[in-house]
């Protein structure tokens, strides 16, 4: 997890100021503000780790509940007589030159006469 630079400055009316030349008062709220910083850091981290996990679990669930749905599928159809494929047509026969002696008729693509 990131660690949070100490500040060691702050600017104030465009002035850098140190914060070691600051008064016990102002360093405490600059420590606080410091801490407020670290925890927003592992609050972002935290919210890292927690949406991976989020998007691990969902993909789990997922998964989970296709595997039950198959299992459910297979189990609600153990009677069910699986037909073979049909077998495929048998192949056209071959053309031969007798086949091609036929009247071709050329038709236009104007029907209107």
């Amino acid at each position: 997890m990131a660690k949070v630079q100490p500040v060691t400055q702050i600017s104030v009316d465009a002035v850098d100021i140190p914060v070691s030349e600051l008064p016990e008062g102002v360093k405490a709220l600059v420590g606080v503000y410091e801490e407020w910083t670290q925890k927003e850091l592992d609050a972002a981290d935290d919210l890292q780790l927690v949406r991976a996990a989020k998007e691990t679990l969902g993909r789990q669930i997922i998964s989970s509940y296709r595997q039950f749905k198959a299992e459910q599928d297979v189990a609600a159809a153990p009677d069910e007589v699986i037909e073979p494929a049909p077998a495929p047509a048998p192949a056209p026969a071959p053309v031969t030159a007798e086949d091609l002696k036929t009247e071709t008729v050329i038709v236009t693509g104007d029907d209107s006469e």
